[in-house]
């Protein structure tokens, strides 16, 4: 019995996308980089399976993770059914880990079939559709556990994908911490993003997608310039709405330097310790990857209390908190750190501290833990 618990665990991933715009790695993909990385630690093995490819596939690959990936489709269930089946056999896996909702019917089903374990991960808090609701419905009693990124989260698994709370557990994402502990200085550092020196900078990290709430953020940094000058903001990332914010910001007069539109950057943490803020104006948030990414750089954060963020902050004093598409608040909230620089040391701080909640040695370590439990009970 000593000898099998020894023995790492086998798991295989089952995800619909690693990539959101199909050219950049998502942040799960980001994060199953990670738990690789720290899985034989955590008493697991695991292989990534994508339903489809994109460049996520290419990121994984170089980063050392183990990868399958086929082109699916609903027209195709019954055929992508036994192609998960026959991967699981492939690698002898214990347990099949879907992300996403086609993967989650895929590996309820294909787990049935082949004596393995069942988990579903939901990252978000997703618009309820009938015709997905119905599909967990009828594999409600297929599900061995679940794992949901937030409390918020786990009553949205509950509620809208209708796992029984007693099979969801909380396992925090996490970041690889020492990634984020820059060295360089910020104004060292705002010259390799070609941003200006001597000025206070106020940006946002997201992709462009309507939940993410950046139209809020151009729509607060125009108000705060009308109480403040000198100030930059910028927004790093790409996406869907990236049209719509450019001609927003042209309407909004911003466009003359106020704003800039960096795209997507592959070095998130020297951005971030490059800002003097970091503004996450979500809409809809599971978790609040963002925030934990600028506290652990050290930077003040003005951010959406919705979703999983507060869960994420912890105390109030660690962050300033608004409601959720109000403009107005989130200037109040940017003014106030821009002329209190003594408070947005102490946020920065504070959320450094907090950060340590959210290393990736936590989060890889429940997860072995959790799968652990299922294939011994």
């Amino acid at each position: 019995m000593e000898n099998e618990r020894a023995k790492p665990v086998r798991v295989l991933h089952v995800i619909d996308k690693l990539s959101m715009d199909g050219v950049n790695p998502s942040s799960c993909a980001r994060l199953l980089v990670d738990w690789n990385r720290w899985a034989p630690s955590a008493g697991f093995e695991m292989v990534v399976v994508n339903l489809r490819y994109d460049h996520g596939c290419d990121f994984l690959e170089r980063q050392g993770v183990r990868l399958e990936w086929f082109r699916s489709g609903a027209q195709h269930f019954l055929r992508d059914i036994r192609r998960i089946r026959e991967l699981a056999r492939k690698y002898d896996a214990q347990v099949l880990h879907g992300h996403g909702y086609y993967a989650s019917y895929l590996v309820r089903i294909a787990a049935a079939k082949c004596g393995c374990k069942a988990v579903i991960h939901e990252h978000a808090v997703l618009k309820k559709k009938p015709w997905f609701w119905l599909g967990d419905w009828l594999l409600r009693n297929r599900t061995d556990k679940g794992v949901a990124v937030s409390w918020g989260v786990r009553d949205f698994m509950a509620r809208a994908r209708c796992v029984p709370l007693d099979k969801i557990e909380v396992i925090y994402d996490g970041i690889d911490l020492d990634r984020f502990a820059v060295g360089r200085s910020k104004e060292e550092l705002r010259k390799v993003f070609d941003l200006p020196s001597g000025t206070w900078i106020a940006g946002v990290v997201a992709r462009l997608r309507e939940e993410k709430g950046v139209d809020v953020f151009l729509r607060a940094a125009d108000l705060v310039r009308r109480e403040a000058s000198g100030l930059t903001f910028v927004v790093a990332g790409d996406g869907p709405q990236r049209g719509e914010l450019e001609s927003l910001a042209l309407s909004l007069d911003l466009a003359d330097g106020t704003l800039r539109f960096l795209g997507h950057v592959d070095d998130v943490p020297a951005l971030l310790a490059a800002l003097d803020v970091v503004v996450v104006p979500s809409l809809r948030e599971g978790f609040g990857l963002s925030v934990v990414e600028a506290m652990a750089c050290g930077r003040p954060v003005v951010a959406s209390e919705v979703g999983g963020i507060p869960e994420v902050v912890g105390k109030r004093d660690n962050a300033i908190l608004v409601p959720p598409g109000d403009p107005q608040a989130l200037a109040a909230g940017i003014l106030k750190l821009y002329r209190d620089p003594e408070l947005a040391r102490l946020l920065g701080e504070r959320g450094r501290q907090n950060a340590g909640r959210f290393g990736i040695q936590q989060s890889a370590s429940q997860l072995g833990e959790l799968y652990r439990r299922l294939v011994t009970t």
